[in-house]
């Protein structure tokens, strides 16, 4: 079977522990930090979204620790509910234990070795920092300089950058664009609106979004003005 055609019929499939991902149905996103109601951070490896629907799916790497990986399984089970995720996967590169199988069936979760998203698996790395194989090669031709910490205004030109778009730009969108944790993004989030630089909105599906104000318009083609002479200069 050719791996492209798989999932044509735009849900989601699991084949020989595989989970076939098609990009025209879902979007992935990696490292994904989301809040739940009660202000709770909750991370995961994958979220996979529907793009016609307020469903998601939620994923969670096991680390190769036995003694762990039992504590990880509930800890899914606890912080895909506590986020209201459709579904929960467990990934793991590593064969399951009989416990591990027994505790995920308990939980309603399902077992998969590897990611295919449109025919191209997804790198699952021992550190849990997994990248798909096309970001892997795009990182590795960036000149390492680009890679040392970004001063504020950079920083500030990126968050103001995502935020211009005209669906706005989620907490989630912003860590992962801007390369930053959940704590200095927050940290970013709210010296901003107190500026007056950004503006918090609901979009259809309930979920909380980051709009540029007019302000912030302003001071985005300032710093993108300063930037560029210093890079000049």
């Amino acid at each position: 079977m050719d791996l492209d055609d798989n999932n044509k019929s735009g849900e989601l499939e699991i084949l020989n522990s595989c989970l076939y991902v098609n990009s025209t149905y879902w979007s992935l996103e990696i490292g994904a930090v989301l809040e739940d109601k009660d202000g709770g951070i909750n991370s995961f490896d994958y979220v996979i979204r529907d793009r016609y629907s307020d469903r998601f799916f939620v994923v969670m790497q096991l680390k190769t620790q036995d003694k762990e990986r039992l504590e990880e399984i509930s800890l899914l089970s606890i912080q895909s509910k506590n986020v209201g995720a459709s579904k929960c996967y467990a990934l793991s590169k590593k064969e399951f234990t009989k416990k591990e199988k027994s505790l995920t069936d308990l939980l309603l979760i399902d077992r998969i070795k590897t990611i295919m998203y449109d025919g191209k698996e997804m790198i699952v790395l021992e550190d849990t920092n997994i990248k798909s194989a096309y970001e892997n090669l795009k990182s590795k031709k960036k000149d390492n300089t680009k890679n040392r910490r970004r001063d504020k205004g950079k920083i500030l030109i990126d968050i103001l950058s995502l935020t211009r778009q005209e669906e706005g730009a989620g907490i989630t969108r912003i860590i992962y664009r801007c390369n930053l944790n959940y704590k200095a993004a927050l940290s970013f989030i709210e010296e901003m609106k107190t500026k007056n630089l950004i503006e918090i909105f609901e979009n259809e599906f309930k979920q909380k979004r980051y709009k540029i104000t007019r302000d912030g318009l302003k001071t985005l083609e300032e710093l993108v003005r300063i930037n560029k002479y210093l890079d000049v200069n």
